[in-house]
């Protein structure tokens, strides 16, 4: 009797890397691809609901300084405080990254329950947050520093001290290579929908 393949249903890919490295092009690709794509980003700004667990949990952290006129965390205020000071960016982490990851789960859950082969877990803070742990593989993205510091100004609006403030509260590249299954180098030297596609045909295989 000929033995049947199974399908792999739910197979999470983690593609992360540091601030302005170009994680968002490389996920749109990869949706190109066939991937079910959570944002972890999304998630995290769906978090900050007015009045909701997370957003009490902040403001109790970080007191009411943090609101603006309507009553609503406003995110630049508490990344003005957090990427300046480590101590309390690991704070914020610790309360966010619970129900960041709550959330995760719940829609890996339901993209499994969909069938969907392939999900793609776009997560600036995959490793922070413990992400990695559920993903089969982890792919990052690096780019020069000089690169990555003119988008982030140029995206967030913020000055080029702000921008290397964040930056160095991140992960270096050395850490990336060290913990990914794949990295991608998103520079002028290398095409990146090119590493994409490669990737994408190696885990493809892999079913």
């Amino acid at each position: 009797m000929e033995k049947q393949s199974v399908k792999k249903v739910g197979k999470i890919v983690g593609l992360t890397g540091g601030i302005g490295a170009g994680k968002s092009y490389a996920a749109l690709l990869f949706v190109q691809h066939g991937f079910a794509l959570i944002d972890a980003d999304e998630i995290s700004r769906n978090i900050y609901q007015k009045g909701g667990e997370c957003t009490l949990e902040v403001i109790e952290c970080f007191g009411r300084a943090i609101l603006d006129n309507e009553g609503n965390i406003d995110r630049k205020a508490l990344a003005a405080i957090v990427f300046q000071d480590r101590e309390k960016l690991i704070r914020l982490n610790q309360i966010v990254h619970r129900y960041i990851m709550e959330r995760i789960q719940q829609r890996v859950a339901a993209l499994k329950e969909q069938g969907k082969a392939y999900i793609l877990l776009d997560a600036p803070q995959l490793f922070e947050a413990g992400a990695d742990r559920i993903c089969d593989c982890v792919v990052s993205v690096i780019a020069p520093e000089s690169l990555r510091l003119k988008r982030v100004i140029h995206r967030d609006g913020v000055s080029a001290e702000q921008a290397a403030a964040r930056m160095r509260m991140q992960y270096e590249d050395a850490f990336f290579t060290a913990h990914s299954d794949y990295i991608i180098y998103n520079d002028e030297k290398n095409d990146l929908a090119e590493q994409v596609n490669q990737i994408c045909r190696e885990i493809m295989e892999e079913q």
